[in-house]
C-alpha cells in the first residue's frame, strides 16, 4: 500500500528540516527561486497559487536545481499547499495549480512525487 504523499509532507512539515536553524525557521530566503503564478478554474471558481505564496515554501531541502527542476521536497511540498488552496475542488485543480506554480507539466510533477514516495519508502525501510 502507498504511503499519501501530502500526509506524510504534512508530517515532516513538525519537524525541524534541512537548511533551517536549531529553532527550526529558515534562517534566510533562497536567491534562486523559479515559481511562476498560477490559476486554475473549476465551476466558476478561481483557485490561485502565487509565486510569492511559493517563495515562502522554500529553504534547505526544499529548493531548486535550476528552472523547472524542483527538489522533490518542494514538489511535494508545493502540491500540498495547492491542495489545501483547491480544497473542494478535483485533484485536477490541485495538480494544475502546483504544476503551473513550478513551471512543470502535470506528468513531470507526477514523476517527481512518484519518486519521492519511493525514497520516503526506502528511507523507512518499507516494502510493498
Amino acid at each position: 500500500m502507498g504511503l499519501n504523499v501530502a500526509k506524510r509532507a504534512l508530517a515532516l512539515e513538525l519537524l525541524p528540516c534541512p537548511g533551517t536553524n536549531s529553532g527550526g525557521t529558515v534562517p534566510s530566503h533562497s536567491s534562486m527561486s523559479y515559481f511562476q503564478n498560477a490559476t486554475a478554474t473549476h465551476e466558476g471558481t478561481t483557485f490561485e497559487l502565487s509565486a510569492a505564496e511559493g517563495r515562502t515554501l522554500e529553504n534547505g531541502a526544499y529548493s531548486w536545481q535550476g528552472p523547472g527542476d524542483p527538489s522533490s521536497w518542494l514538489a511535494v511540498d508545493v502540491l500540498h499547499a495547492a491542495r489545501l488552496k483547491a480544497a473542494g475542488a478535483p485533484e485536477a485543480i490541485a495538480l494544475e495549480l502546483a504544476s503551473q506554480a513550478l513551471g512543470i507539466t502535470i506528468g513531470r510533477l507526477d514523476e517527481i512525487v512518484r519518486w519521492h514516495e519511493e525514497y520516503l519508502r526506502w528511507h523507512d525501510g518499507l516494502t510493498d
